[in-house]
């Protein structure tokens, strides 16, 4: 993997927003042409995050979300938790509709797993987050 992506940052009284490149950091034979990930922080607890991937062809494409621990779909696909230690994370995905979600472990780490159903060449990932409190909240 190579370094090199531009990361900018943007900051007003409201909200901080941070837009990377990073397609330079995939291996050229994935054919990855545009990597863009856009982190927006929105005071005080929201925070939303888009990613747009560009490639040369359909490839199946994969968005992992690291917990640590904690990870949970919630009922009805109304979306996900990450609990830690002393905060948790509310996800809810707004585009694009038909992702599958899994829940992956691997020893003491878990993630969240989303794929498109079909191999795509261009994908936009949308996903709102609210962080909490963990007061009150169990593992599930």
């Amino acid at each position: 993997m190579q370094s090199g992506g531009k990361t900018t940052l943007t900051q007003d009284s409201g909200r901080d927003v941070i837009v990377g490149e990073a397609a330079i950091a995939y291996p050229t034979d994935l054919g990855v042409r545009r990597a863009t990930r856009q982190l927006e922080f929105r005071k005080p607890d929201r925070i939303a995050l888009t990613d747009h991937v560009e490639a040369d062809a359909p490839h199946a494409l994969e968005w992992r979300f690291h917990a640590g621990q904690g990870v949970a779909i919630l009922p009805e696909q109304e979306g996900f938790r990450f609990v830690g230690e002393k905060a948790v994370l509310l996800f809810a995905i707004t585009s694009p509709a038909g992702l599958q979600a899994s829940i992956e472990k691997d020893g003491r780490h878990e993630w969240l797993s989303l794929r498109p159903a079909t191999p795509l060449a261009q994908a936009d990932l949308r996903v709102e987050m609210r962080v909490g409190r963990r007061e009150g909240v169990t593992q599930s």
